[in-house]
Formats: structure tokens, sequence, C-alpha cells
């Protein structure tokens, strides 16, 4: 029977998430991390094999804990829906305060590197998302791509992350009037 880790793949996560919005890229590495989380240099090569399949996964989690958070809501009608996705992305940067942050602050891009199966699962990551759009286009303007596809990305996607990006690469709480207006810009980039 195997031995229960001593150091959750969480807690190495979360230490790696903290010297990364605090630190950069460059002072997030293993002894810095294996430091601020206590799991041994070794446990963490273990875990993730290399830091950048550690940094990686940490966007993954980040990434996937947000999608979770949204992605049930598109069942709903078109409009609402997309509206549901905007109330649902402001209300994540609040609970979750350091995913978004790092959400805000690294592009896909800047953590990649890893192995070939987290390559794929990061370019894979937001096909449910853009299917989402382009059906709701769909619904919306009668089209999946072109204008309204546009539309759509930039009032539930675009929209939201602009208005909160500020905040969060600032580390400052979002003012609390911040969700009518964003909703209303929001219902606006659809309706008129």
């Amino acid at each position: 029977m195997a031995r229960p880790a001593l150091h959750s793949v969480d807690a190495m996560l979360d230490a790696a998430r903290t010297l990364l919005l605090e630190h950069g890229v460059e002072h997030t590495t293993i002894q810095a991390i294996a430091a601020a989380s206590g799991a041994p240099v070794g446990s963490l090569y273990n875990r993730f094999g290399s830091r950048a399949e550690l940094l990686a996964r940490l966007w993954l989690r980040a990434a996937g804990r947000s999608q979770a958070a949204c992605l049930p809501l598109l069942e709903a009608e078109p409009l609402q829906a997309v509206l549901e996705v905007v109330r649902r992305l402001l209300a994540f940067t609040r609970s979750e305060p350091h995913d978004a942050r790092l959400l805000a602050s690294f592009r896909r891009e800047d953590l990649l590197g890893a192995s070939e199966s987290l390559n794929a699962s990061l370019a894979g990551l937001n096909e449910p998302v853009d299917r989402a759009v382009k059906e709701l286009a769909k619904q919306l303007f009668g089209s999946a791509r072109g204008e309204g596809a546009r539309r759509v990305r930039l009032a539930m996607l675009e929209l939201p992350l602009a208005a909160v990006r500020s905040y969060l690469l600032a580390g400052r709480a979002m003012p609390a009037d911040l969700d009518p207006h964003v909703l209303r810009a929001a219902r606006a980039i659809l309706t008129d």
C-alpha cells in the first residue's frame, strides 16, 4: 500500500501561484516553491516533472475553475446565458481573487513549455468556450461567425476581463457597484 502524500498538490500549486504573482516567472523556481510550500524539491519534481509543467498545471487549474463556474450557465436563453456568465465571472473574481489575478496577469502562452500532454490540454482548454460563443452567436444573430461571434465574445469574455483587470493587477478589491455597469454594457453590446 502506498504512503499518503505529505504535501498536497494544491498546496504546492498555491505556493507557486503566490510566488508567481508576487515575484514573477523568473523568481518562481522549484527551490523557491519548495521553500514556500514546505515540500521537498524531490517531491515537486516527482509530482510535476519540471517547473514548466508545474506552471502549466497551475494555469490549467485556475482556468478550469473559472470555466467550471461559467460553462453550466450557457444552457439558458442566449441573452440571459451571456449575462449570467458575466455575473459569474465577476463573482469568480471576488471569490477566487488569486486565480483571477493569475489569469489576468499571464497568458496561456506565458506558461507553456510543459509536456506534450499538457500542451494538448492547454490548447484544448478553450474549445468548450469557443463552441459556446458560436452557438450563442447563432442563436442571437443567426450566424456562428463574423460580427455576431465577435459581439458575444466581447460581451461575455473580453468586457468583464477588461473591467476587472486593473483591480486584479494592482491587488485591489473591485468596487461593489462595478457589476451593474458591466452588465449594462454587456447587454448593450448584444442588443444595440
